[in-house]
C-alpha cells in the first residue's frame, strides 16, 4: 500500500487553487482538472474530528495514517470537512509539495502530516519495522534530508545543536558504563498526547562495566 504525502491546509477563503492536482499510485478518485469552490469538493463524511479521537483513544495515532490514506482512496486527492465550524481541507501531493504555494492567500496555514511522511515505503524500506541500520547505508546527496527532525533551513529549533550535543554526552557516558539490558520482547505502541510517546515506559537494567 502506498502511502504518499500528505498535507493539511486550513482555508483562509473559500477557493483552493491547486491546479491540476495529480493522484499517483492509488486507485482513489481522479483529480480534479480544473478549480472548485469548497462547497463542490467531496466531503468526509461523518464527524471527522470524532473519527481522529476515537483513533488516537483505542490505537494511539498507531494506524491513524491507514484510516487517512483509506479516506483519500474513497473521496480522491482533495476533500474538505469541518472541525467546530472551521473549514478545513485535505491534500494529497503524491510527488511535487512545491505546488502548495499555489494555494490562494499567502495566510493560509498548512500543516503536514509528519507522521505519514516517515512511513512513506518509498522513503523508508520496511517503515513499520525497527531497522536503525537504515540510517548507515544511504548514500546520495538526498540521503541528509529523509527525516528533520529539527526542522531546516532559518526555521529550524534554534536548540537543535545543544539537544544534539546532549543526547550525545548522555549515550557516551551511559553506553561507556554501563551493560542496558531490557526483558521487553514486544514493540512499544505510541500513543498521541499532543506528541507522540511511548504508550509504556520499558523496564532497563543497567549493569556497571567493570
Amino acid at each position: 500500500m502506498a502511502l504518499w504525502a500528505k498535507a493539511r491546509v486550513r482555508m483562509a477563503g473559500p477557493w483552493l487553487s491547486l491546479h491540476e492536482a495529480r493522484l499517483l499510485g492509488t486507485r482513489g478518485a481522479a483529480a480534479p482538472k480544473a478549480v472548485l469552490p469548497f462547497e463542490a469538493m467531496p466531503r468526509c463524511p461523518g464527524n471527522k474530528w470524532m473519527r481522529m479521537l476515537q483513533i488516537w483513544k483505542e490505537q494511539g495515532s498507531e494506524n491513524m495514517h491507514l484510516d487517512m490514506h483509506q479516506t483519500f482512496q474513497e473521496l480522491g486527492p482533495i476533500f474538505r470537512y469541518d472541525v467546530g465550524g472551521r473549514h478545513m481541507v485535505f491534500v494529497m501531493l503524491p510527488e511535487d509539495v512545491e505546488r502548495l504555494q499555489q494555494a490562494d492567500s499567502r495566510h493560509t496555514l498548512v500543516k503536514v502530516l509528519l507522521y505519514s511522511l516517515g512511513r512513506n515505503p518509498a522513503v523508508f524500506a520496511r517503515p513499520e519495522s525497527y531497522h536503525p541500520q537504515r540510517w548507515l547505508d544511504r548514500q546520495g546527496s538526498g540521503s541528509r534530508f529523509p527525516h528533520l527532525a529539527f526542522g531546516f533551513g532559518v526555521r529550524q529549533c534554534l536548540g537543535r545543536r545543544v539537544a544534539e550535543v546532549e543526547m550525545l554526552l548522555l549515550l557516551h557516558h551511559v553506553l561507556k558504563n554501563f551493560l542496558v539490558e531490557t526483558l521487553e520482547q514486544e514493540d512499544i505502541k505510541m500513543v498521541y498526547r499532543f506528541i507522540l510517546m511511548p504508550s509504556t515506559l520499558p523496564l532497563f537494567t543497567f549493569r556497571a562495566i567493570q
